[in-house]
C-alpha cells in the first residue's frame, strides 16, 4: 500500500509516495545487497554450526556485510573479534 501525504488541512491526497523497499526494522538498507539479505546469508554460511561458533560466524558475518555502508573500520575491528574467538573455539576442539 503507498503512503499517501496530505497537505495541511487537505481531505484529498496531494500525491502518492512510493513505498520504500526498505524497512529500518525489517529489511534496513545496510543489510541488502541486490537481492540477498544478510539475515539470509548467515543463515546459511552457519548452518550445521553449534551454539557459540555460529554465534561467532554469524555477528562476523554481519559486521563483514554491513561494514562500508554503516559502521566502517569500526566494523570491521568488530567481525575479527568474532573472528578470534571463532579461532580460538575451533582450535580449542582440534587440541
Amino acid at each position: 500500500m503507498a503512503n499517501m501525504v496530505y497537505g495541511e488541512g487537505e481531505r484529498a491526497p496531494m500525491k502518492e509516495e512510493a513505498p520504500s523497499p526498505f524497512d529500518p526494522v525489517e529489511r534496513p538498507e545496510h543489510y541488502v545487497q541486490g537481492s540477498v539479505e544478510c539475515i539470509d546469508a548467515i543463515k546459511a554460511a552457519t548452518a550445521g554450526l553449534g551454539g557459540f561458533e555460529g554465534y561467532c560466524a554469524g555477528n562476523a558475518v554481519k559486521y563483514l556485510w554491513r561494514w562500508h555502508r554503516k559502521g566502517g573500520v569500526q566494523d570491521l575491528r568488530k567481525a575479527r573479534w568474532y573472528l578470534d574467538r571463532l579461532i580460538a573455539s575451533a582450535e580449542g576442539f582440534r587440541s
